[in-house]
């Protein structure tokens, strides 16, 4: 970040509820090394909404034609009640007006009945499902606070939304392991058409007690598996994101996610009680290290430039590559890989991503893919 510029906020992940009614086993925000959320309240009230939009209304004003795209996410979400949430879009929607570029709700789906179907499609907000995939997959991590499976009701919610007509993209995390290609044709079984896939949050200090006694790479095996079932169907309608990253960095685009890191981040995470965060997925790595100690009831976005070096240096995209990094023909399309994945207590971000060897074999594969595809490698 240069010195005296604060680039515009893009996109804000505004918590709208702490607690979850499930209790992912991979969760970095209850299963982590970080305990904050016991101590901000349940829910936003809607003076701290009023006060959140402001701030970002004003935010807006500072870059003249700027827009923020808004995500409502926990905890879970819809635990904050139809009248409630209904009162929450007309709060922003009211104070954005025409700076609001996009505005969603990211569920793991289980209170979504018809109700629910019908408010969001009555306030025009789109929706992200969290699915894993069939039952086997999905309920080995994804379990409610009674140790049950939770698939049989995301999908039913994810039925009642796209019987509603609603947008809705599916977001899928990695089970190193699986079989990938089941995962894709499960989801495509349920007429999902916008997939986006993400590696699991865990720092090298967790890595091997979770993932080290896979084989190589098993990350990877699990993506080009979903890759050639993707490829297979040949069906253009069909998004993943993580994967035309993959074939789009390769090519010599840009991400047009934090995956792989090296960029600036574009978001910051508003928690219910105002406090600004940066990547809240370093919960995973420690206690704290997402502080920026601001929070919207006494401070503008761009107090940011103020924030604390790793903060300012994180959301600028200043702290350079780990040092074994630099050397690596990948480095100009990984990045470096995403900052909570190369973390260590001994240290720092001085490490090269957990999911390094992955990634490596994804940019290999999706190399030969391309040149095995005589007419995409020509253009």
């Amino acid at each position: 970040m240069a010195a005296g510029v604060m680039p515009p906020v893009s996109g804000v992940v505004l918590k709208v509820v702490a607690p979850c009614n499930l209790d992912c086993r991979y969760c970095y925000v209850y299963n982590g090394h970080d305990t904050r959320w016991r101590d901000r309240p349940a829910v936003i009230d809607e003076a701290m909404a009023r006060q959140v939009v402001a701030r970002l209304a004003r935010h807006c004003d500072a870059w003249p034609g700027h827009r923020i795209g808004i995500c409502l996410h926990g905890g879970e979400p819809l635990m904050l009640g139809r009248r409630r949430f209904r009162r929450l879009v007309e709060t922003i929607r009211e104070g954005m007006g025409d700076r609001l570029a996009t505005l969603n709700v990211q569920t793991n789906a289980v209170l979504l009945d018809r109700a629910w179907a019908e408010l969001l499609g009555e306030l025009n907000v789109s929706l992200g499902i969290s699915l894993d995939g069939p039952a086997e997959i999905h309920d080995a991590e994804r379990v409610d606070h009674r140790g049950r499976g939770s698939q049989l009701r995301t999908v039913a919610g994810l039925r009642h939304a796209l019987d509603a007509g609603l947008d809705v993209s599916v977001l899928c995390v990695v089970k190193p392991g699986a079989p990938g290609g089941d995962v894709y044709r499960f989801l495509r079984s349920l007429d999902v058409r916008h997939i986006d896939f993400l590696l699991p949050d865990v720092p090298h200090d967790d890595w091997p007690a979770r993932f080290g006694h896979l084989p190589p790479a098993a990350a990877a095996d699990y993506l080009i598996d979903v890759a050639e079932a993707w490829l297979a169907e040949d069906d253009t309608g069909v998004f993943i994101r993580f994967l035309s990253d993959v074939f789009g960095l390769v090519l010599g685009g840009s991400p047009r996610t934090d995956a792989f890191g090296g960029g600036p981040m574009s978001y910051v995470v508003i928690e219910t009680d105002g406090a600004i965060l940066a990547n809240d997925a370093l919960r995973s790595c420690a206690q704290g290290l997402d502080e920026t100690g601001l929070n919207v009831a006494a401070h503008d976005i761009d107090a940011l430039l103020g924030a604390p070096p790793l903060i300012r240096d994180l959301i600028g995209g200043a702290i350079p590559p780990a040092a074994a990094c630099r050397s690596c023909p990948e480095l100009a399309t990984c990045g470096g890989g995403y900052m909570p994945h190369r973390y260590s207590r001994a240290r720092g971000f001085d490490n090269p991503s957990v999911w390094c060897a992955d990634i490596r074999k994804l940019f290999a594969y999706a190399r030969e893919r391309l040149a095995a595809q005589t007419p995409l490698a020509a253009e």
